[in-house]
């Protein structure tokens, strides 16, 4: 991977702009009292330091692309307007199924464009139904084709090393809760309270055992 990205796009975004937008967490755009619905997602993007990418970028809702801050860190990809950094939606890089370059079809959302330039250099990010997107698919736009490819690349690289991680903590997880389990078990607490007679009393640990009915 290059150099990250510290600064903005300074490039004037290649896509048509929208006055408002319908997005489900398109909450810059929706109006004041839609805006008491979003209250939970008033946080910042990733910290600066936890940035691999930061740039502006096209993302496809109500028809058409629409320029956004796009921040990609080793575990999410986070969602801002141009200029701002109060997070608008995130993709759990650990949650994506596929991300590539889509292929256009007549149910495509892409195919009702326009503008047949606007389905240039566009990324395709599909996302797990039991996830935090819900299985919603994401289209992005970037400005150049080498700018599309190497985004393509490092995504899939940096969803699949996340991915990686999450099910090792899963399996982690699972290892601890079986500990945990026997720990709080009948049969664990009586041995370790025995062990801890014997000791204390300086006995054998067998005929404690047979004294306590376990042998």
């Amino acid at each position: 991977q290059g150099p990250a990205m510290r600064r903005l796009s300074s490039l004037t975004p290649a896509w048509p702009t929208a006055a408002s937008s319908t997005g489900k967490r398109e909450s810059a755009d929706a109006t004041d009292d839609t805006k008491e619905d979003f209250k939970f997602l008033h946080r910042s993007i990733p910290s600066e330091d936890a940035r691999l990418e930061d740039l502006v970028i096209g993302l496809f809702f109500s028809g058409t692309f629409h320029p956004r801050r796009v921040v990609i860190t080793n575990e999410v990809i986070a969602f801002a307007m141009p200029d701002d950094d109060e997070l608008i939606d995130e993709i759990p890089l650990s949650e994506c199924l596929h991300i590539k370059i889509p292929e256009m079809k007549s149910d495509d959302p892409l195919d009702h464009l326009d503008d047949p330039n606007l389905y240039f250099h566009c990324i395709q990010i599909e996302t797990i139904a039991e996830g935090y997107n819900s299985g919603r698919t994401y289209y992005l736009k970037a400005e150049r084709e080498d700018l599309c490819h190497k985004l393509v690349k490092d995504l899939s690289r940096l969803s699949k090393a996340s991915r990686r991680r999450r099910e090792e903590l899963t399996r982690f997880q699972r290892s601890q809760e079986r500990i945990r389990k026997m720990y709080n078990s009948e049969f664990y607490q009586k041995v370790s309270a025995l062990i801890i007679i014997a000791v204390c009393h300086n006995h054998e640990l067998f005929p404690a055992l047979k004294v306590f009915g376990i042998m």
